[in-house]
């Protein structure tokens, strides 16, 4: 499942399921985090999802969408609550981060680093969290 705030990207997304044939196994939710809720699944891949909040107009995809430092903020710290309410077994993937730093209960179980950025995976080894930061730290 994707999420993503922009409608012509979900709708490309959409198209490009059917073209190839995976509509029925691949499904793509528009909203913003923080107005819908972000999907729940046993596993989440993040490709440096917010930083265009960080570098100005020249690096948006686009006008469509609330950019800033604030917006920024918010969405990592929703992101950071779906991964401490997120069941033990939890994977997450992160492709040069997501903004913030994986909870305490996740560890770090693989490491990329020959691609052009770095690919982590993590797992939720516990169930809780302490507010504290797993080994190897921010993503």
């Amino acid at each position: 499942m994707g999420f993503e705030h922009r409608p012509r990207l979900v709708a490309v997304a959409r198209a490009l399921a059917q073209q190839l044939g995976l509509e029925r196994r691949a499904r793509f939710v528009e909203g913003s985090l923080g107005e819908t809720p972000l999907p729940v699944g046993g596993a989440y891949y993040l490709y440096n999802p917010f930083a265009e909040n960080l570098y100005g107009p020249s690096s948006s995809l686009g006008g469509d969408v609330e950019l800033s430092c604030a917006r920024y903020a918010l969405d990592v710290n929703i992101v950071l609550d779906t991964f401490r309410r997120a069941p033990k077994g939890t994977l997450v993937l992160t492709y040069n981060g997501f903004g913030g730093c994986m909870p305490a209960s996740y560890q770090p179980i693989r490491t990329q680093r020959e691609l052009p950025c770095v690919l982590r995976m993590w797992r939720k080894t516990r169930s809780g969290d302490d507010g504290g930061f797993s080994p190897a730290g921010a993503d």
